[in-house]
């Protein structure tokens, strides 16, 4: 391969935004899959938390409020405990747009919790009766 077409590479990878292989591109993926894990997990944890709150009898006939309220209170830790740790401020008061941010992780907090009461819903009928 002569010089030219070397040169004509870098100049194509450089405008694609770097070459196809990028060595630290696999490293990065380990931090977010773990990150993501534990976000599952811990969604997993809240669900369990709010079966045990409100008990078999409320999974036997779901109503909304119960998950919807699990949902946005689920929203403090982010506001509270994961954006100021990240370095965004209490409720992303650090960033360019602190009440969009806010209210982003408000609306997907309580999708959450919408998505328990559907789940709920969904499998109410395959929880045994109480004795």
């Amino acid at each position: 391969m002569g010089p030219t077409s070397a040169s004509a590479r870098s100049r194509a990878e450089s405008l694609r935004g770097g070459p196809r292989e990028c060595p630290g591109l696999r490293q990065q993926r380990r931090p977010a899959v773990l990150g993501w894990s534990a976000h599952y997990s811990i969604g997993i944890l809240i669900s369990a938390a709010l079966l045990s709150a409100f008990g078999l009898e409320w999974a036997r006939s779901p109503s909304l409020f119960p998950a919807l309220l699990t949902g946005i209170v689920t929203v403090l830790a982010p506001l509270l405990v994961l954006q100021p740790a990240l370095g965004a401020g209490i409720a992303s008061s650090k960033t360019p747009s602190p009440f969009f941010n806010s209210m982003k992780s408000l609306v997907t907090h309580t999708v959450f919790g919408f998505g328990l009461y559907l789940a709920t819903l969904a499998t109410a009928s395959v929880i045994p009766a109480g004795a």
